[in-house]
């Protein structure tokens, strides 16, 4: 018989060696594990069946690292353009305000 905390401990110390260590990312990926291995448990998997299957669903780091970092630079990206758009859209209101008082 597995046990579960162990296992789930192991498996992120594994994700965190094979390079997926940022912590949310991690919560995230855990929670989907053990959503999984309750299902499968509700199905009447064995703990350790549970764990294997949820783990194979969750995927290797290997795959996983790639697609995070994919998503980690959209995510710079994305706070690059919003910060942007506090900075300029201001500046821009000021801009057509002054441009409208010119106008008279």
């Amino acid at each position: 018989m597995v046990d579960l905390e162990q296992a789930i401990s192991g498996w992120r110390l594994q994700m965190a060696a094979k390079g997926i260590q940022a912590v949310e990312v991690l919560v995230e990926l855990e929670s989907h594990l053990s959503e999984g291995i309750e299902r499968q448990m509700q199905c009447g998997a064995t703990e350790e069946r549970a764990y294997d299957v949820a783990r194979a669903h969750v995927g290797e780091p290997g795959v996983l690292r790639p697609e995070f970092a994919k998503l980690t630079a959209t995510n710079r990206r994305t706070r690059f353009l919003e910060a942007s758009c506090i900075v300029f859209a201001p500046s821009s209101a000021v801009w057509r305000f002054v441009a409208a008082v010119q106008a008279g």
